[in-house]
C-alpha cells in the first residue's frame, strides 16, 4: 500500500516537472519569436518598402512578420516536444481549413488589402467615392478601409468591396470637381459673375469649364447646378465654399451635390 502511494506521488512530481519543463520551453520559443519579430520590424522599418506603401503597409507588414515568427516558433516547439513533424503538417492542415472555412470573409478582405497596397489605387489623405459614399482615406486596416466624411463620421467599408467594387478616386490627378445646387431667383449671368468672384476668395479653388445648369424652374424660384474645381494639395473645404456661396447668394439654397 506504502508502495503504491510513493509510486503515486513520484508519477505526479514526474508529471508536475514535465509540466513545468515545457511551460518552460515554451515561454522560451516565444520569447525568441518575440525577440526575432522586433528586430526583423526594425530592419523593415528601414528598408524601401516602408517609404512606396507608406503607414498602412508598415501596419500590414509588421503584423505578417509577427504571425509568421510566432508561427514557426510554435511549430519548432511542437517538434522539440516530440510531435512528430506528420502530425505536426497534419494539426496545421486542419488548422488552416478549419481557419479557412470560418474566417472567409475575414481572409477575403484582408487579401484584398493586401493587393490594394500592392496596386495603389489610393492612398491616406485621398478624396475618394464608392456607391453612394464619398470621404478621405485615412487609412487601410486588416478587414476594412476607413473614411473620414464631410460631416466627420468614420466610415467603415470592407476592403473587399473597395478592390472589388468601382471606385471614383478624385485625388490621383490633384483635382477634383466639386458641384452645388443653388435655388435663387437670380438669373445664369448673374449666378456665373458670382461664381467666379468666390473662386479668388479661397485657396485651391478654381473656376470649372461647366456653365450654370438648369435643373429646375418655378415661379418663385430657380435652381441651378455650380461647379468648381478643387486643388486637392491646398485642399478647399467643402464647408468653406457653401460659405462663400451663401454670402455672395443672399436668400439663395444651397446644397452639395454628392456623387452618385
Amino acid at each position: 500500500m506504502q508502495n503504491s502511494a510513493s509510486d503515486l506521488v513520484s508519477a505526479s512530481a514526474d508529471f508536475l516537472l514535465d509540466i513545468g519543463r515545457a511551460v518552460l520551453i515554451a515561454a522560451v520559443y516565444l520569447l525568441i519569436a518575440h525577440f526575432a519579430s522586433r528586430l526583423l520590424i526594425s530592419l523593415t522599418r528601414k528598408s524601401t518598402f516602408m517609404t512606396k506603401y507608406g503607414q498602412n503597409g508598415e501596419m500590414i507588414a509588421f503584423r505578417m512578420i509577427s504571425i509568421v515568427a510566432y508561427g514557426v516558433a510554435i511549430v519548432a516547439l511542437l517538434a522539440r516536444l516530440g510531435f512528430h513533424s506528420t502530425g505536426i503538417l497534419t494539426l496545421l492542415s486542419a488548422f488552416t481549413v478549419a481557419v479557412g472555412l470560418s474566417l472567409q470573409d475575414v481572409m477575403k478582405n484582408f487579401f484584398s488589402g493586401l493587393f490594394m497596397l500592392a496596386e495603389r489605387p489610393f492612398t491616406v489623405g485621398d478624396r475618394v467615392s464608392i456607391r453612394n459614399q464619398e470621404g478621405t482615406v485615412q487609412g487601410i486596416d486588416i478587414r476594412t478601409t476607413m473614411l473620414r466624411t464631410d460631416d466627420g463620421s468614420l466610415l467603415m467599408i470592407p476592403n473587399s468591396m473597395m478592390f472589388t467594387e468601382i471606385l471614383r478616386n478624385e485625388s490621383r490627378f490633384n483635382m477634383r470637381t466639386v458641384r452645388y445646387n443653388v435655388t435663387t431667383t437670380l438669373s445664369a449671368h448673374e449666378i456665373e459673375r458670382e461664381v467666379a468672384g468666390i473662386t479668388g476668395q479661397i485657396d485651391g479653388l478654381r473656376p470649372s469649364h461647366e456653365r450654370p445648369l438648369l435643373i429646375n424652374h418655378d415661379e418663385t424660384a430657380t435652381k441651378w447646378q455650380v461647379s468648381f474645381v478643387v486643388n486637392q494639395k491646398q485642399a478647399a473645404r467643402d464647408m468653406d465654399i457653401a460659405t462663400a456661396l451663401m454670402a455672395a447668394l443672399p436668400g439663395a439654397t444651397i446644397e452639395r451635390v454628392v456623387p452618385a
